[in-house]
């Protein structure tokens, strides 16, 4: 009960060693040998409320962590293999869109974003499995993220607080949880 505590109150809970290395090595083998052309930026714009067109002057691109979609295979495996870690904190949850991403050597620190919108209205803001959640998965060492926290509506720096994961460590976060991956 106490990790389920813990993962309420802070809105995350580290795993340590969970995944092994030669599985995180096999893992980093298959995103080394994804096409370069399957990699990709995320593009964050605020759509017009017209349903006018976005101008490519109004987007901003977040160029400093890039994705790729998963092949077939590997996410089912991820699936059932993480399914242990993360249905004891969203029991009736499927592990779905899988995807590698990294951040190139000397990229400035990413922006704070959540990975799901706050929650709707209505939601019991206590039920810590209102909102789906995201699994990072380290596969190198000094793995860090920044985090401002699940209860925050805004980024502050006062609530910044840094984690700091390695190889194979897995990191479950809750869906309002505020993260700015720096490297």
């Amino acid at each position: 009960m106490q990790v389920r505590e813990t993962f309420a109150r802070k809105g995350y809970v580290i795993f340590y060693d969970a995944v092994s290395e030669d599985t995180i090595d096999e893992w980093r083998a298959s995103a080394r040998q994804t096409q370069t052309e399957a990699w990709f930026t995320d593009v964050v714009h605020d759509l017009p409320k017209n349903g006018d067109p976005v101008e490519d002057h109004e987007l901003i691109n977040d160029e400093g962590r890039v994705k790729a979609v998963i092949p077939d295979q590997l996410p089912r495996r991820l699936s059932r293999m993480l399914a242990r870690f993360y249905r004891t904190f969203f029991p009736a949850a499927d592990a779905n869109d899988w995807e590698y991403q990294k951040t190139p050597a000397g990229t400035n620190d990413l922006p704070a974003r959540r990975e799901f919108a706050a929650m709707p209205v209505g939601t019991n803001i206590m039920d810590t499995s209102a909102l789906p959640g995201s699994i990072f998965v380290a596969t190198d060492n000094d793995t860090s993220f920044y985090t401002y926290g699940w209860n925050h509506n805004i980024v502050l720096r006062s609530n910044r607080r840094q984690i700091e994961v390695s190889k194979g460590d897995v990191l479950l976060i809750r869906g309002d949880f505020i993260i700015a991956p720096v490297g």
